[in-house]
């Protein structure tokens, strides 16, 4: 009975054993395998997610395209659009122009009819200057004079003003400048000779007599005398300094 028991016990052990390492292995093949089927589950998913990520990538280059494809024809139709409209208008600047410049023509020439003349003999003027000092045009024979007549309250004439104290300061050695003011009380012409920095001599016209000679209209007008006491030009407005310094030449 006891020699029975030994072999039973040691049978079973064997058999515990044997199945023990039947159940590792067993386990280990699984563990294997399932390791095995991961690897390909994780590729196959990995390869899809690729897939998907370049199909995403090639929907979203297309979309890219085609929408520079739109803006670029959007931007070239309002170009076009841009470039008709400014046809259209140099069109109609060019068609404008020659009315443009018949109406100033036209101007022009009827300025010119205002007044004396260019070609004719200066009227003499002899005459009280402001500060008192006698003033005769005939004695200035062989210098160029500037006669400019203006009054205070002349918008035009103000502008000008500057420009003319800043002519004669600089060349009263070439030109002769009389400014011929109408209409105006002698405080008025007073404080606007202090507060403009005027030079040189002022005549007071309050009679016109002057003016009327000159045939004066608008103001300021002003007349460029040559040294032979003839008008060679003639300007009606407000003159500048750049134009000022054209007349040295004629």
């Amino acid at each position: 009975m006891a020699v029975s028991f030994k072999w039973y016990y040691v049978i079973n052990y064997k058999r515990n054993k044997i199945l023990n390492t039947s159940r590792f292995y067993g386990v280990c093949f699984f563990l294997l395998l399932n390791n095995i089927y991961l690897h390909k589950i994780t590729y196959i998913i990995s390869k899809l997610m690729e897939e998907e990520m370049k199909r995403k990538i090639t929907a979203l280059t297309l979309l890219l395209f085609l929408t520079s494809v739109a803006i670029v024809q959007a931007v070239d139709q309002k170009k076009q659009a841009f470039d008709h409209e400014t046809s259209k208008i140099i069109k109609q600047k060019e068609q404008i122009k020659p009315v443009q410049k018949q109406k100033a023509d036209e101007i022009e020439t009827a300025l010119s009819n205002i007044g004396l003349s260019i070609g004719q003999k200066a009227p003499n003027i002899k005459a009280a200057g402001f500060n008192g000092d006698s003033i005769d045009l005939s004695t200035y024979k062989g210098k160029k004079v500037l006669l400019n007549f203006w009054a205070t309250w002349c918008p035009p004439c103000k502008a000008e003003i500057p420009d003319l104290v800043k002519f004669y300061n600089k060349h009263q050695s070439e030109f002769v400048v009389i400014g011929v003011n109408i209409e105006s009380s002698k405080n008025q012409v007073k404080d606007f000779i202090k507060q403009y920095g005027i030079t040189y001599p002022i005549i007071m016209d309050k009679k016109e007599t002057i003016s009327d000679k000159y045939q004066i209209q608008p103001i300021p007008t002003t007349y460029f005398i040559d040294e032979d006491g003839i008008i060679y030009h003639k300007q009606i407005g407000a003159v500048t300094y750049n134009e000022l310094t054209k007349m040295l030449k004629k």
